[in-house]
């Protein structure tokens, strides 16, 4: 044996091409494990947007149907608005919903979303336990 068949001291018996190839098999290796434990955190966290969305889309919907309707009644004539609702009282309780419902910052209604949301999970959770300890009786 020759002194270029030792690499560190371990017998190769191949050329520097050999090892060139090794090296670029383990980069390309180490490259497509980083790629896809990329690709599955991104597909994790755009799963869990699109679960989230689901549950969101329609209780957002439903704030901008109440702001848009109680802004257009806000804005009718007062002898229409007399019409349609009778009592100056109830005139007064439509002005008072439509404030409100300007009133309230993006965040504070995304804070009672969430906070509602908490709340019926608790409440389907604690179903289940139910659910689970009638099933074992």
């Amino acid at each position: 044996m020759d002194d270029s068949q030792y690499e560190d001291g371990l017998l190769f018996d191949g050329s520097d091409e050999e090892v060139d190839k090794s090296a670029d098999l383990d980069r390309e290796w180490q490259r497509r494990q980083n790629q896809f434990h990329t690709e599955k955190k991104e597909a994790s966290a755009q799963e869990g947007f699109n679960i989230g969305f689901k549950e969101s889309v329609l209780e957002g919907y439903n704030l901008g149907l109440v702001s848009g309707i109680t802004s257009v009644l806000s804005c009718l004539p007062v002898d229409l608005k007399e019409e349609l609702f009778g009592k100056q009282e109830n005139q007064i309780k439509l002005q008072f919903l439509c404030q409100r419902v300007h009133s309230l910052p993006a965040a504070d209604a995304l804070k009672l979303f969430h906070a509602e949301f908490l709340a019926k999970q608790t409440v389907k959770q604690s179903e289940g336990l139910k659910l689970c300890s009638c099933q074992e009786v």
